[in-house]
């Protein structure tokens, strides 16, 4: 399993249901996945202009006994830098709810590709089995730059795995 990989429950349409989902934390986008035997997600969080933020009370799951694991859960919510909710995640345990704090600010704090570049639009520059050349600007020079993009075998982007 990824390092950043792990069950948890989205807040749902109905507040009662709880379905576990796992998410993986790769490159500053969290990935949504049914199961850890599904290879492609469910859904995608770009966290780039995002903040990550601990609920103070932790949750009733359901009408179980708070006595029972897994009866309360340990929520936490992403926001955009407008503090727009973008989504609430509850982790079974304080601890791994402090464990994906952690990691989500980390990887948010982290200089990412387009911090550095901007890419341009139109066609690949070029294109060959192991990635495309893409045409981007240089954010701190503003010179423009030709820029690998790394895909696997035949040309296709290489899609997020959990093994």
């Amino acid at each position: 399993m990824h390092p950043h990989a792990c069950a948890l429950l989205p807040e749902g349409r109905h507040f009662s249901l709880w379905t576990k989902r796992y998410f993986v934390l790769k490159e500053r986008v969290l990935y949504s996945f049914r199961s850890l035997s599904h290879e492609s997600s469910t859904s995608t969080i770009l966290l780039r202009d995002c903040f990550v933020s601990a609920h103070k009370t932790p949750t009733l799951r359901g009408l179980r006994a708070s006595n029972k694991p897994g009866a309360v859960l340990f929520g936490f919510s992403i926001k955009a830098n407008d503090n727009k909710l973008i989504k609430t995640l509850y982790a079974e345990t304080a601890e791994d709810r402090q464990r994906w704090l952690e990691a989500l600010k980390q990887q948010n704090s982290a200089p990412s590709f387009h911090d550095a570049f901007s890419l341009v639009g139109g066609p690949p520059l070029g294109v060959g089995r192991f990635g495309s050349v893409r045409l981007a600007i240089e954010r701190k020079t503003q010179q423009k730059v030709a820029v690998k993009i790394g895909c696997s075998t035949h040309g296709v982007a290489d899609p997020l795995s959990l093994g």
